[in-house]
Parts: structure tokens; C-alpha cells; sequence
């Protein structure tokens, strides 16, 4: 993407940047005990705990994704809202008729989630983001925030400390509200913890010297390009020599342990034998080209012979039918 694309589009990064902040704000709640912002986000207790033990990119990358899925937007009164602008400007230059508003003049009836130091910082940068927006001729994302253009503009004529109070009015009489739809952010941050689960398996394979064919066999979407990426950036080099094998005690093992494991996937067939056999990842890749993928095939040509010889019988059959009509 070129520097004008990236310029014409940056609120794309900055959207989650700003839904980052909110979970960055429920991961300091969790751990001072507090829950007002795992209520908000409607997660389960496993989903909290991934979230807690997060990278920095973990979290951004799943903020990106509530982003993209509309799971987390916010909503403003703008009629509200242009009422406050018009006091606002019209005492822009006049600090002394301004009024003090903070997060203290909140009343005991209002959303706690609002009460919250980083949401309250986040409501700020969101109007800081509206005015951004506007200044390089660009258009908020719809999906992200309804947003109406004549009130926009507006903010670009207010000056800092202005916007400062303006913000805080807006969230003490409810100008704008952030909603969460507990169903989208359950879903996406399932979908992530699913993708850095096979993440996080990848890297194990690498890091345990796994041949490049086997992790191509089990992940579909990795080539040898990615994998010589991910053995750069783990610091594994490549694997050198003849492929390793094992004893016939051994093979009879890993056959007996492979055909055992009815109902689950070939990925956590490795993994078990891994585990349990304490062979290496080359070694069980060479135990199943030699045992089990020529059993396999073996299986798949006669599936196909006698689906083929069905097929074929039932043609003869319909060829009889209309001869004989």
C-alpha cells in the first residue's frame, strides 16, 4: 500500500486501536477483580482467560476482527450533539463561561461502563478519530460509527481543551454510547482463539524439527515459502540427512496407537503419538508414508472401483428400462 492509499485509509488501523484500549481496560479490571467490562463484552470465563494472556498483536489483530464483523460500534445522538456544539462554539473563546464537566459529575444512574478511566479515554479519542477523519478529506467507515457530517465538521472548529469538556458532556448526558453485540464478539473471539490455537501448533511442529511435508499435509494453507518464514523467525534450522526411522517394535506401536484413534483428526493423531511415543515429529512422518498413507490409498482405490462398478450397473439398468419402454 502506498503512503497515499495508507493516508486515504488510516482510520482502518486506528478503528481497532481504539477497541484495543478496551480490552487492554478489561485486562487491568480483571486483574484488580473488577468484571463491569467482562459484563460489556459478554465473554465466557475461557474466552476472558485467552484474552488475558495475550500479546499486544493478539489483541489488535481481534480488535481488527470486531472491527470487520460490526461487533463493537459506536452509536451518538447527534441531535444531542449539535446542541452541545452550539454552546461550545459559540463560548470557544470565552474559558470562564464554559462549564466544568468530568467524569466526578456522572451520576450514580449511569452506565458504570462509562465510569471507567480508559473508556473514558477512548470516547475522547473517538472524537479526536471524527475530526482526523474529516481533516484529510476522508469519510468515517460506516460500519464503525454512524456518523453525520455537518456535526463532524463542527468538531474540527473546536480547540483542544474545548473538545476535552465537550467529551466529557457528551458521555455525562449520553450522547454516545458504545454497543457491544455479545453474540459477534463471543463468535470472533472464538474464530481467534481457534486461529492462534493452529498457530501455536505450527510453531511446536517447527520448533520439534517437523519435516515440511508433514506440516503442509496437516495445514492446508501453508506452502514452503511460509515454512521456511516460520523456521527463520524460530530460529530452527532445516533438517539435514537421510529421513530417520525407527525400530519394528516401534512401528507396530505407532500402527496399533494410529488405528486406536477412532474420531479424531490426523493433526491430533501426530500430536497423541508424539506424546505418548516420544518419537520425534520426522520419525512419525516416516511411519505413516511407510504404514498408514499406503493403507489409505489402498482403501481410496477400492472405494473408488466399487462406486465406479455401482455407477456403472445402474447406467446398464436405465439403458434396459427405456429400451424396454
Amino acid at each position: 500500500m502506498d503512503a497515499r492509499s495508507s493516508a486515504r485509509n488510516f482510520h482502518m488501523s486506528r478503528a481497532p486501536l481504539l477497541l484495543r484500549e478496551l480490552l487492554l481496560a478489561m485486562v487491568s479490571e480483571n486483574k484488580l477483580g473488577k468484571d463491569s467490562l467482562s459484563k460489556s463484552f459478554g465473554l465466557s470465563k475461557k474466552q476472558i482467560e485467552f484474552i488475558n494472556d495475550s500479546t499486544m498483536p493478539t489483541l489488535l489483530s481481534l480488535a481488527n476482527n470486531y472491527v470487520k464483523a460490526n461487533a463493537i460500534t459506536f452509536d451518538i445522538d447527534f441531535e444531542k450533539v449539535a446542541n452541545l456544539l452550539s454552546f461550545f462554539l459559540k463560548n470557544e473563546f470565552n474559558d470562564s463561561s464554559l462549564i466544568d464537566f468530568s467524569l466526578e459529575s456522572i451520576s450514580d444512574q449511569d452506565n458504570p461502563l462509562y465510569l471507567h478511566q480508559q473508556v473514558f479515554r477512548v470516547i475522547r479519542e473517538l472524537a479526536l478519530f471524527v475530526a482526523d477523519s474529516l481533516i484529510i478529506g476522508d469519510n468515517l467507515p460506516q460500519e464503525f460509527i454512524n456518523n453525520s457530517g455537518n456535526v463532524s465538521r463542527s468538531l474540527t472548529r473546536l480547540s483542544a481543551s474545548c473538545i476535552d469538556q465537550f467529551i466529557s458532556k457528551m458521555v455525562t448526558t449520553g450522547c454516545i454510547k458504545i454497543i457491544f453485540n455479545k453474540k459477534l464478539i463471543a463468535d470472533r473471539t472464538s474464530i481467534q482463539m481457534r486461529f492462534e490455537h493452529r498457530e501455536a501448533i505450527k510453531d511446536l511442529l517447527i520448533s520439534k524439527y517437523a519435516p515440511s511435508h508433514l506440516v503442509i499435509f496437516l495445514f492446508s494453507e501453508e506452502d514452503p515459502k511460509s515454512i521456511r518464514l516460520r523456521r527463520f523467525q524460530l530460529g530452527v534450522g532445516q533438517l539435514q540427512g537421510r529421513p530417520r526411522t525407527t525400530t519394528v517394535e516401534g512401528a507396530i506401536l505407532f500402527i496399533d496407537l494410529w488405528n486406536q484413534s477412532h474420531g479424531i483428526t490426523d493433526l491430533n493423531k501426530f500430536l497423541l503419538a508424539h506424546r505418548e511415543l516420544a518419537f520425534d515429529f520426522d520419525i512419525l512422518w516416516t511411519l505413516y508414508q511407510k504404514e498408514i498413507q499406503p493403507l489409505n490409498d489402498s482403501l481410496k482405490s477400492e472405494l473408488s472401483k466399487s462406486t465406479s462398478f455401482k455407477s456403472s450397473q445402474n447406467t446398464q439398468s436405465n439403458m434396459r428400462y427405456i429400451k424396454a419402454n
